[in-house]
């Protein structure tokens, strides 16, 4: 038998209905705030008073339909989303007590804080300062910051946790202080200015105890400087740069070794104790210079010998000390001069330089004294009847032989050693033949000194002086051998004392420059002339 079982449909029919979604219940806005309020010029006592807002931070919930302004019995209506209105014609010099509220769909919302304004006086700004700040740098009190945003026009102010207190420079560092060591501190700085919103913003820092330093003194291997807050309670240690060692005496000396003359090294000075932020700081200084003295070619002499100091300076004092019984003098230029040497001898000069806050250090020199004295000269100055030339090694001990010449005759000064040939003529070389001797071993010697006789000789003058009716000027190469005449401008006559050859130029009027020109003749010469001009006075 087959069974049949009925087929038993079931629809479910859902019918989903969507019912619309809970709208969140709008709100009043908050409050705007009074950005700005600025009267205008003065006219016939009224002002009009502009006010600026900035629309509410939260609107309820829909869209801002518009914004009011009252004060005083006054009001101005912002439409939309502008922000701003004007109170038309309020008497100059009215206190206003200014609100604002904005509104949307519900209605206006709470008002604003109230701004205080005066007609026609200064503007309102509710601009603020909130200070911004740079790296702190910790100190053993506390620690230091630059106001980045520093501005003078407002006036700042500060308070600081941990007993801190706060100073600000007229640059805006503030410089906490009165903290104790290892203490975190807050510094909280406020700003403040008429007409504009206070501000204010902190930073903190825990103080560190740093090292603090005097002044420091160059050494020739480095420097010393104090540790002004030195503390033995705390390990104290140290590097150096530029290959200095540091050492730390039991009262905070630092002494810094071990540096080149001249070079500058930073000692690094740490601090450290248990419980305790260590710190460090550093101090930087450039050891002594030094001078060595450095030489040029030395001359031998009979006792001796010179040599030139080549970096030989007037601010350093020098002093030297010579071997084989020498004796060392050294000039205002720098020429040592080493003598009382016995002849044939080598003696070594020890040359020493000293300057307060630098490093002198000795150099030598050395040379062998000479058997002989061999003359030397200096520069020849031709004269009109030959030349005149310094013996610059003369030595009165010595015996200096008549002199020869090739032409003329001469003569040697017994006391300073000055040759003078003469008797040559006009335009002529002559030879002068020097020579030298000495008992007791020593060797004389020959040397020769060339020069050619002028041709001509021309004036050469001093110093003019002016008179009321001229002036006067000697001739400074002056010989009566010679004929002289003169003339002169300005209406000027001339006369030359045939004596002295001092020149008178009379004959000019007050306050006139004139002109001498003064000649030279002689037979067998060339003529010469010269001009000398000067002011008569007045």
């Amino acid at each position: 038998m087959k069974l049949k079982f009925p087929l038993v449909l079931s629809f479910a029919i859902a019918l989903s209905l969507t019912a619309p979604s809970a709208q969140a219940a709008v709100k009043k806005p908050s409050a705007p705030t009074i950005t700005s309020v600025t009267s205008s010029a003065v006219k016939k006592g009224l002002v009009d008073v502009v006010v600026s807002i900035s629309l509410p931070s939260n609107n309820g919930g829909s869209k801002i339909l518009g914004s009011q302004v009252t004060g005083s019995g006054k009001s101005c209506t912002i439409s939309a989303t502008k922000t701003s209105c004007t109170l038309k014609g309020v008497k100059k010099g009215a206190s206003l007590s200014l609100k604002a509220s904005s509104k949307n769909k519900n209605g206006f919302g709470t008002n604003s804080s109230a701004v205080k304004h005066k007609a026609g006086g200064a503007a309102y700004s509710a601009e603020t300062r909130t200070p911004t700040f740079g790296t702190t740098t910790t100190t053993a009190t506390g620690f230091i910051v630059q106001i980045s945003n520093y501005d003078a026009a407002w006036t700042w102010a500060g308070t600081a946790t941990a007993s801190g207190t706060v100073a600000i420079s007229a640059t805006g560092l503030v410089t906490v202080s009165g903290v104790a060591i290892n203490t975190s501190s807050t510094a909280t700085i406020t700003t403040t200015r008429s007409k504009y919103a206070t501000g204010s913003a902190s930073v903190t820092a825990t103080s560190v105890y740093h090292p603090a330093f005097g002044t420091p003194t160059s050494t020739a291997t480095g420097f010393t400087v104090q540790i002004s807050n030195y503390d033995a309670a705390w390990t104290w240690a140290g590097t150096a740069t530029a290959s200095g060692t540091v050492a730390i005496s039991t009262t905070g000396l630092v002494t810094v070794s071990g540096v080149a003359t001249s070079t500058s090294s930073t000692a690094t000075i740490t601090t450290a104790r248990t419980g305790y932020l260590g710190g460090s700081a550093t101090a930087t200084a450039t050891s002594l210079a030094k001078l060595t003295p450095t030489f040029g070619t030395k001359t031998a002499t009979v006792y001796g010998f010179t040599v030139q100091i080549t970096n030989y300076d007037a601010v350093w004092s020098w002093a030297g000390t010579a071997t084989e019984s020498g004796t060392v003098a050294i000039s205002a230029t720098g020429l040592v001069t080493v003598t009382g040497v016995a002849r044939n001898t080598s003696s070594t000069a020890t040359i020493t330089p000293t300057l307060v806050g630098w490093v002198g250090a000795s150099a030598t020199s050395a040379e062998t004294s000479l058997t002989t004295l061999t003359p030397t000269f200096g520069t020849k100055t031709s004269t009109a009847t030959g030349f005149t030339v310094q013996i610059s090694n003369y030595d009165a001990a010595w015996t200096w032989a008549a002199p020869t010449v090739t032409s003329g005759s001469a003569a040697i000064d017994a006391l300073t050693g000055l040759v003078t040939v003469s008797g040559v003529a006009a335009s002529t070389s002559s030879t002068v033949t020097i020579t030298t001797a000495k008992s007791g071993g020593w060797t004389g010697g020959t040397a020769t000194s060339t020069a050619t006789s002028l041709a001509t000789l021309t004036p050469t003058f001093g110093a003019k002086t002016p008179t009321s009716t001229g002036f006067t000027v000697q001739i400074s190469n002056y010989d009566a051998a010679w004929t002289w005449a003169g003339t002169a401008t300005a209406s000027g006559t001339v006369s030359i004392n045939g004596s002295t050859g001092l020149v008178t130029v009379t004959g000019v009027a007050a306050s006139t420059s004139s002109t001498a020109t003064i000649t030279t003749t002689r037979t067998g010469w060339t003529s010469g002339s010269a001009t000398s001009t000067a002011t008569s006075t007045s």
